[in-house]
């Protein structure tokens, strides 16, 4: 499906950090029916793509599938200084 504006914008326009993990498309059946009937395994996968934000994790391709995804942990060197830029007056 085509992306929705804000997945563009909101990270590209926004001075902040930005992170989006999807797990499914909510009006699609078969994703809801997956994510209402799944929720031990929706919530695992949702922390581990948090903890990889943090930590990095490195993830081995399966075979059956295509791309696989990424586990890059935040460069938290680049934001140093970010925060107090932010609040400062």
């Amino acid at each position: 499906q085509k992306p929705y504006i804000s997945t563009y914008s909101l990270p590209t326009y926004t001075n902040a950090i930005c992170a989006f993990l999807e797990i499914g498309y909510i009006n699609r059946k078969r994703d809801i029916k997956y994510l209402t009937q799944n929720k031990k395994e929706t919530a695992i996968s949702l922390a581990v793509g948090i903890y990889s934000l943090f930590a990095g994790l490195e993830i081995k391709k399966p075979k059956n599938m295509p791309v696989i995804p990424k586990g890059k942990k935040i460069n938290w060197d680049r934001y140093e200084n970010y925060f107090e830029k932010v609040v400062s007056p």
